[in-house]
């Protein structure tokens, strides 16, 4: 399956988001169109923030080059990227829960030291 440039505008767009930066919008948008080609993979829990989205590079193509030029794009790069990008969601969140298990410990050390 070959996905071609679409015009995103007419995909989605809410007023609520008042994200006046055009490549925001256009990544947003992809995201949804993404997640509506995928929507059979179990994949899809992810939710695509954009600045993940601006630092997801695979080899061939990153989502911007995917919505900024017209180019064809397989859907098999589109696979790869959403695997990296829940890769990239899941690490960070790791860091964090480990960040907040370490300060927690630390809390419960320092309460228990003063009783």
């Amino acid at each position: 399956m070959i996905l071609h440039h679409w015009n995103l505008k007419h995909l989605w767009y809410n007023p609520k988001m008042k994200i006046y930066n055009n490549i925001k919008i256009r990544l947003l948008q992809a995201c949804i169109i993404i997640k509506l080609l995928l929507k059979n993979i179990n994949m899809l829990t992810v939710k695509m923030r954009t600045n993940n989205i601006m630092k997801l590079k695979t080899n061939k193509l990153s989502l911007q080059t995917l919505i900024t030029q017209k180019k064809k794009v397989n859907i098999l790069d589109i696979k790869i990227m959403l695997k990296i990008h829940t890769f990239l969601i899941m690490k960070k969140k790791n860091i964090n829960n480990n960040n907040k298990n370490k300060n927690n410990h630390m809390r419960n050390h320092m309460k228990n030291q003063s009783q």
